[in-house]
Order: structure tokens, then C-alpha cells, then sequence
């Protein structure tokens, strides 16, 4: 790992990983959801569109067409933190890479007839997640929870925080986002690191710095419980606990082994007894989410609507037996194994590499080398792991529950 900042505060990490062909490169700016207000819901998001739809160098098409033609890819997305804008190139056309994604974040024009066709665009992505059972459960769930604010507002905002927005309002938003102090380049694959350093600071350099605080909206998390029926094919469960952040990395560490245990594999309590033993569902999982200063632990099921309340029963003995018994030392084995064979798989793609170095670093914070991670996971015992199921299943449990007849179904529940 090499690090640069130049100039203007634009601080760039270099990965190099000799023996691929290809370079994967992110430009990370710490602006997401969270920045936002009741009035510019969906912002951060809708930035990300437009940046896409042109400049004063490239059309849309050409933007695409730069970066296809060598048989690359180019994509962005926008999370409650942050936003990237990335790039996967052969190694020996990086540099177009470069050149575009700096063209696009420093030049869009932001058309004002671009600017209303997305607003339709948007609008129907809304439609499609509330059309979706698995999406509409799980953030109606963090709605009421955070009380529609930082991590509980949608980071698609809403069709009508959307239909407000203007140019006006837009550039606001994103000439106090968008700076190179605000900002990081990660770059992970094969390259020359002088050759890279100097065609990113040749497109680079010129972004202009600016004073800048960044704020993320505060917010506490909410015991709640709602149950709405919705025509859907499938009932849907999902239930969430807050839990310990990443900013002890032997907790983020600890959770993740927990997820192993319980629900995010098909080795886990959840899928074996639930789906293979019983056959009640075929999806069921447990996640976890780690944002700034924020985590929650949660666990979703799908099933047909005749079986809701015996999964949720079921669902709720598994919570209740890691209440009383936590977990067995061959469970921790098996997790710590599962753990750090994955680790070990996911870096040997360049994109990957980026985007795990690129969530730690755009909040200035330092990656573990990977010995390093094993070394953690090789240091959590079972009083450990007591500590943290007890911190996180014997805190506030918020349940939302979706599908034919499921307020019948539930009664009492």
C-alpha cells in the first residue's frame, strides 16, 4: 500500500497487485444519505445520475463509449456514507479510466432537460424497490426505527422529495460536496505506481479545494413494531438490533463470525433448521450493516403466508437459545474457518480490493493487512462472543412484517 496527497487535499492509495492485468479504480467522495435534510431527501443519489449525462467534453453516450471500447467497465453507486464513482480497465487503459471518471466529476453540465428525465428515471427505480416485498419490509423497518432521519431516510429519497429538486439546488449541493479534501482515490491492480501517480495527478490537480464540515444527521434507534398486510405472493419477516460498530475492530470482527453462526451461509442455524430440516422457506438469511458510527444486525425470511407465524416462532427460539446458550466452541471453529477463507478469496479480484479499501479509506481510517485479520479472528474466544451476543440480543428487537393477511396471521404477536 502507497499513499499520496496532493495539492488540493486529494488523498490517493495505491494498492498494487503485480500478477492481474487489470486496474481497478474508485473515486470515493464522503457525501451520502446521511448529509441530507427532509427537503434534499435523495440528493446525494440523483448527483450520482446526473453525473453520467454529460459534460463539456463527453455526451452520455460518449462517456460510456470511452470506457467500453477497451472493454472496461464504468459504474457508481451512493450508500447513506458515501459515494463512489469506479472504473475496471485493462491495465494498459487506465489512463482513459482516469481521464473520464475526473471529466465527470469535474465537468457535468447538469442540463436542466436532463435533469427532469431523471427525475421520471428515479422515480420508477422508487417504484421498482416498492414493488419488491424484500426492499418494501426492510426499509419501511429502518423508517420507523430511525424516525425517517440519517440511516432510516431512503437514500433514493422519495418521488416527492425528488420532483423539488433543481439546478439551483443541485449544484448547492454538490459544489459543497464534491472537493478534494472531501475526497480519496483508490486504485488497486497492475500498474507503474510513478506512471499512475502522474496521470491522476495530471486529471486531479486542478479540483479546486474548498473549506468544507462534514455533518451526518443524528438519530437513535427505536424499539418498533409494525405489521402491515400487502398483496404479495410471499409473507416477509425482517428484524433488526442495533449493534457494535466497526470503530472496535474486534467487534466488527466478532459480528461478522456471529453472522456465520446464525444466518448467513448454508451451513448456518437459520438455513439448516428453517429451510433444510423443515422446508418452510427457501430464503432466509441474517446481514449485517456497518455505517459511520452506526450497525445493525438483522435477519429477513420469505415464506409462503401459511407458514409466517411457525417461521417467526422458529425465528424467535433461535434468538432465545443465543439469549441462554450463545454458541458451541465447534460453531466458533467452523465460523473463525469460514471467516478467514473468504477473506483470503475476496482479494483476489481488483474491483473488490478497491471497494474494501475504498469503505475504510474515504473516512480516513486504515485497512489491516491480512494477516492482520487473521490475527483478530484468530483471537476471539467464546467469552468474547458471549459479550457481544449479549450486547446485541439482549438490546431493543424491531420487527416488520409484510403479506396476505399477515395482521390476521399475527394477532397478539
Amino acid at each position: 500500500m502507497k499513499y499520496y496527497k496532493l495539492d488540493n487535499g486529494l488523498r490517493l492509495v495505491f494498492e498494487e497487485i503485480p500478477y492481474v492485468r487489470s486496474v481497478s479504480l474508485g473515486v470515493w467522495i464522503n457525501v451520502g444519505s446521511r448529509m441530507e435534510n427532509d427537503k434534499n431527501s435523495g440528493m446525494a443519489h440523483f448527483i450520482e445520475h446526473m453525473l453520467f449525462k454529460g459534460t463539456t467534453n463527453r455526451t452520455s453516450k460518449k462517456i460510456s463509449n470511452d470506457i467500453d471500447y477497451y472493454g472496461g467497465n464504468i459504474n457508481a453507486f451512493t450508500t447513506h456514507d458515501h459515494t463512489c464513482y469506479h472504473v475496471k480497465m485493462p491495465s494498459n487503459h487506465i489512463d482513459r479510466g482516469i481521464e473520464v471518471l475526473g471529466d465527470i466529476i469535474k465537468n457535468s453540465v447538469f442540463d436542466v432537460n436532463d435533469i427532469e428525465k431523471e427525475k421520471v428515471v428515479i422515480s420508477e427505480e422508487i417504484k421498482m424497490y416498492e414493488d419488491s416485498p424484500e426492499d418494501y419490509v426492510y426499509e419501511e423497518l429502518l423508517k420507523k426505527v430511525y424516525d425517517n432521519k440519517g440511516i432510516g431516510r431512503n437514500v433514493l429519497g422519495s418521488i416527492e422529495s425528488i420532483s423539488l429538486f433543481d439546478r439551483e439546488s443541485i449544484k448547492e449541493f454538490f459544489d459543497k460536496n464534491y472537493i478534494p479534501n472531501n475526497s480519496v482515490i483508490v486504485v488497486s491492480g497492475n500498474f507503474v505506481y510513478e506512471d499512475l501517480l502522474e496521470k491522476i495527478s495530471r486529471n486531479f490537480s486542478d479540483w479546486s479545494y474548498r473549506d468544507y464540515s462534514n455533518v451526518r444527521e443524528s438519530h437513535e434507534f427505536k424499539k418498533v413494531k409494525f405489521i402491515k398486510n400487502r398483496e404479495d405472493e410471499q409473507s416477509n419477516i425482517a428484524i433488526i438490533f442495533q449493534c457494535p460498530d466497526d470503530s472496535v475492530y474486534k467487534d466488527f470482527i466478532a459480528v461478522k463470525l456471529l453472522g456465520n453462526i446464525l444466518g448467513n451461509s448454508p451451513s448456518s442455524r437459520l438455513f439448516q433448521k428453517i429451510r433444510e430440516e423443515r422446508g418452510l422457506t427457501y430464503n432466509i438469511y441474517s446481514a449485517d450493516n456497518f455505517y459511520v458510527g452506526e450497525a445493525e444486525f438483522g435477519i429477513y425470511s420469505s415464506m409462503a403466508s401459511e407458514n409466517l407465524l411457525e417461521v417467526y416462532n422458529l425465528i424467535m427460539d433461535e434468538i432465545k437459545d443465543l439469549r441462554e446458550n450463545y454458541i458451541t466452541n465447534e460453531e466458533l471453529t467452523f465460523a473463525k474457518e469460514q471467516y478467514k477463507g473468504s477473506v483470503i478469496m475476496n482479494i483476489e479480484d481488483t474491483e473488490d480490493r478497491m471497494l474494501y479499501i475504498g469503505e475504510y479509506e474515504v473516512d480516513d481510517s486504515r485497512i489491516k493487512e491480512i494477516d492482520e485479520v487473521i490475527s483478530v479472528v484468530d483471537d476471539i474466544d467464546m467469552k468474547y462472543m458471549e459479550g457481544i451476543i449479549d450486547r446485541i440480543f439482549r438490546g431493543s428487537m424491531s420487527l416488520g412484517i409484510t403479506g396476505k393477511n399477515a395482521e390476521e396471521i399475527m394477532l397478539g404477536v
